[in-house]
């Protein structure tokens, strides 16, 4: 029996050592003195996502871009302290955004790859400018 259990145990952690578990880096966005607006730059590899958090006021307007050479890139804009995205932009095939703030509070953009370039794990090149006005 403890033979089959140590098995089981070693096969299931080899199984999600071979699948990876995605990951999220979060970096804070600052502005710096007087400016509305701020540029990363970053790396986005695989089922991994790089997320990107600023604090903003309802009513505010939140511009978005994010520029990398591949296709396969996107970038999500949650509300404070949810999932629940206010743009999706794989759905909505841009990689840029404006829109009016709904509420106070730590908006969180993420930016992720889909298709051949999440699934082969490649490393993706990016550029994102975030402003609020």
């Amino acid at each position: 029996m403890k033979t089959a259990q140590i098995l089981l145990s070693s096969a299931l952690i080899g199984l999600c050592l071979h699948t990876g578990v995605a990951t999220a880096a979060t970096h804070p966005v600052h502005f710096a003195k007087g400016a509305s607006s701020s540029t990363a730059k970053g790396v986005v590899k695989g089922h991994d996502s790089e997320d990107y958090v600023l604090r903003a006021a309802s009513g505010q307007t939140m511009n978005v871009k994010l520029s990398a050479k591949s296709t396969l890139i996107y970038f999500n804009v949650l509300k404070p302290g949810s999932e629940e995205a206010i743009f999706v932009g794989s759905s909505e095939g841009k990689n840029s955004w404006s829109g009016s703030l709904p509420a106070d509070g730590d908006y969180t953009v993420r930016v992720y790859t889909m298709g051949k370039g999440k699934d082969a794990g490649h490393t993706t090149p990016f550029s994102l400018s975030i402003s609020i006005k």
